[in-house]
């Protein structure tokens, strides 16, 4: 009963965000996940992984090498945001395939599942307060220096070395309840494999080949894709508002990055109904901007407005209230 009850979400924030309201009946059937289109799309992943990654070890052409090892930077990113759509078991109907999957796209990025599930839907949970402690906020870049950090997480193999070493040492993660931890654990043993496994295949490949299939897309490229994603779901927007048209961010964009971001770029909707599947997120957004079309702008009005506000917050004028940041918007 909890798992349908967690499906039927639909918190008192949503009247907040849309005129258009979604019936009860709709939202049952918007809610069941599509696990024929979810496993194409592991299979389009896949595939493009594997073709990227061919391309990079047999190419004797450097341009071409550079564009696969962007495009394996770009799958990995992409990788993110299909795991994302595990946290919320709409990936699947089954929680242990969402699980299983979520946990396996995020290892090219050492992103571990049930962590950073927890923490995601803490964010989830708290968004528009100052009870939201893990995710970015502008005061995390008030240098240059910390933008840069930002944009290639720098500290996630830090971060993950001592999460790894206080974990072998009985200490975990926040959030981490006692019936979480046998699943964090496992994480870090699957994370400690799939290290191995590499490390296994640069003894027969070469670790160059394996630098370049892995380390170089996922740490120069993949990391500042995925900032770019994430940056605009909030970053900008009012920290502290409880709606979430004020506090999260929608736009419109190509099909590619649509693909890219797998729709996270419908950010409010996601947020008035999180067990919503997000390809079904762009129908949603084209029926709340028939009332309220301010909702959506584009990609460029989006990442205008995250780079003011980053500009702002760097010569200290980002608005604030007593309590935290307004949302910024660039003059037209």
């Amino acid at each position: 009963m909890r798992a349908k009850s967690d499906r039927l979400q639909s918190d008192e924030q949503s009247s907040e965000v849309v005129a258009y309201q979604i019936t009860k009946k709709d939202l049952q059937r918007l809610v069941i996940p599509n696990s024929a289109r979810s496993t194409l799309s592991l299979l389009v992943y896949a595939a493009a992984l594997s073709t990227f990654a061919a391309i990079v070890i047999s190419t004797e052409y450097s341009f071409v090498r550079v564009g696969a090892i962007i495009g394996l930077g770009v799958i990995y990113a992409h990788g993110l945001e299909l795991q994302h759509q595990a946290f919320h078991n709409s990936l699947f109907r089954s929680k242990r395939a969402n699980r299983i999957v979520g946990s396996l796209l995020g290892l090219p990025m050492l992103e571990l599942f049930a962590e950073t599930k927890l923490q995601h839907l803490h964010h989830h949970r708290n968004v528009g307060s100052s009870d939201d402690i893990f995710d970015r906020k502008l005061a995390h870049f008030q240098t240059i220096g910390a933008v840069w950090a930002n944009l290639f997480y720098i500290q996630r193999v830090p971060n993950f070395l001592r999460s790894l070493a206080g974990v072998m040492r009985g200490r975990y993660p926040p959030l981490c309840a006692a019936m979480a931890r046998a699943q964090v654990r496992n994480d870090y043993t699957a994370a400690c494999a799939f290290i191995g496994l590499v490390v296994l295949a640069g003894y027969w490949a070469g670790f160059q080949s394996v630098a370049l299939v892995w380390l170089v897309p996922w740490l120069l490229v993949a990391e500042p894709v995925h900032f770019i994603i994430g940056a605009t779901e909030h970053l900008g927007r009012d920290e502290l508002s409880q709606s979430y048209a004020r506090n999260s961010r929608s736009y419109r964009s190509n099909p590619l990055w649509e693909y890219i971001a797998n729709y996270d770029n419908y950010h409010v909707e996601h947020h008035a109904y999180p067990a919503i599947p997000a390809h079904r997120l762009p129908g949603l957004n084209r029926q709340i901007g028939r009332m309220q079309p301010a909702l959506t702008g584009s990609f460029r009005e989006a990442m205008r407005d995250v780079v003011c506000a980053l500009v702002a917050e760097q010569g200290g004028q980002a608005k604030r209230t007593d309590t935290g940041p307004q949302s910024h918007t660039c003059p037209k």
